[in-house]
């Protein structure tokens, strides 16, 4: 955007989704000129209050996968936000982790990846619309791929990082709701209940029902957005940094594009080792 909308920008249009691009655009009164570039695009996460900046004991689904099929799963999770970071994933012993929460207290916010990430065609992530999704990555490929980035400071998401994000969402986000052609504000219950007005599930319903059920490129489907942040629900799995639990296992966040949204809200987690890979887990950054 121009300079002077810069200086005007509000807090009601941060918590709108401010997007930003890696490439200038070059700008005539108002007006593009030349060819627009091939960018990456990234979402600003504002983090006005570091208190808040925790992970969150969700009350949802899949802590654990004691379920039998056709059951939903038996939600088991930490009492509360402390014995998360404390069970969970708080690895202050790195260096990068601990870099990450310096930055996001200095600067009251970070940015997250807006397109669910692909392979740039030379082993490097990249943020992009209407691309496949970068599939079959493993969560340890994911960490270093994400290293290899020429922006800044980029890392595979933790888990502090996607709740926060989140937690941004509701009240502030205006989602595809159940129903063709609504909208409403994200209320708690579109993140640990049911995500299926706003993700690409096989139960997704309203707006969101295009393309549903099948993995799709990046950005596939405009109802699949929050604060202009697309595929947090659904479509792949969200690698990230986080243990599953107090064990080696690594967790993925988001929930995939072939089950009922019910099993695998966007607060879901997902157990794996971080050496397995198939074509429902990507990685974020």
């Amino acid at each position: 955007m121009p300079y002077e909308e810069w200086n005007s920008i509000t807090t009601e249009d941060i918590n709108k989704g401010i997007v930003i691009v890696d490439k200038a655009i070059t700008y005539d009164n108002g007006q593009e000129t030349g060819i627009v570039p091939d960018f990456n695009e990234y979402v600003w996460v504002p983090i006005p209050d570091f208190e808040n900046f925790k992970p969150t004991a969700w009350n949802g689904p899949h802590w654990t996968d004691n379920y039998k099929v056709g059951e939903a799963p038996i939600a088991i999770a930490p009492t509360t936000d402390i014995e998360k970071e404390g069970k969970y994933w708080n690895d202050s012993t790195t260096v990068e982790y601990t870099n990450m929460k310096d930055s996001v207290e200095q600067y009251k916010g970070f940015y997250i990846g807006r397109y669910e990430a692909s392979d740039n065609g030379s082993g490097i992530p990249q943020s992009k619309r209407n691309i496949l999704p970068w599939i079959n990555v493993t969560q340890t490929t994911a960490v270093s791929a994400s290293t290899k980035n020429t922006t800044k400071n980029i890392h595979l998401i933790y888990g502090i990082e996607w709740d926060s994000t989140l937690n941004w969402l509701i009240g502030n986000a205006v989602i595809s709701s159940s129903e063709i052609g609504k909208t409403k504000t994200m209320e708690l219950a579109d993140m640990q209940t049911n995500s299926n007005s706003w993700g690409n599930y096989t139960t997704s319903t309203g707006n969101a029902e295009t393309g549903k059920g099948i993995l799709q490129n990046t950005g596939y489907n405009e109802s699949w957005k929050a604060n202009n942040i697309y595929d947090l629900a659904g479509n792949v799995y969200e690698w990230t940094q986080e243990r599953y639990s107090t064990g080696a296992s690594k967790t993925l966040r988001g929930g995939y594009y072939y089950p009922d949204t019910n099993y695998y809200p966007v607060v879901s987690r997902y157990s794996s080792n971080e050496e397995n890979w198939d074509d429902r887990s990507r990685f974020s950054n």
